[in-house]
């Protein structure tokens, strides 16, 4: 799924200008029109998820209602601990992948590493 996120910071110099962008990147005529294109919408309007990859041959006659069926995950809180357990993960992916330990021995040793 192709998402792009927006934001506007508290520093900004721009905050109305930054709004009008905004704006503009929600309205429901740029919204429809990027649905037509395969883009899901940040809006939940029933037309533009009807019209939804409408104008991609590709995907002429198609099922292409399941970005619209499933319910979005609640983001977890980023932790203190989060960039140590990464980097052992990343260490642990690479071990796997080059044959250094079996999955069980890897999971078990994450465990061991990361309660420390």
């Amino acid at each position: 799924m192709d998402i792009h996120l927006r934001g506007l910071s508290t520093y900004s110099k721009h905050k109305d200008e930054a709004m009008e962008v905004i704006r503009l990147i929600t309205s429901k005529e740029l919204q429809m029109k990027l649905s037509r294109y395969g883009t899901t919408s940040v809006l939940t309007d029933p037309e533009i998820r009807k019209s939804f990859a409408s104008e991609v041959p590709e995907l002429k006659g198609n099922h292409v209602e399941a970005p619209f069926k499933a319910q979005p995950r609640v983001p977890r809180a980023v932790t203190k601990y989060d960039s140590s357990v990464r980097a052992l993960d990343d260490q642990a992916r690479k071990d796997l992948a080059t044959g250094g330990q079996d999955v069980n021995t890897l999971i078990c040793g994450q465990q061991e590493k990361a309660t420390e």
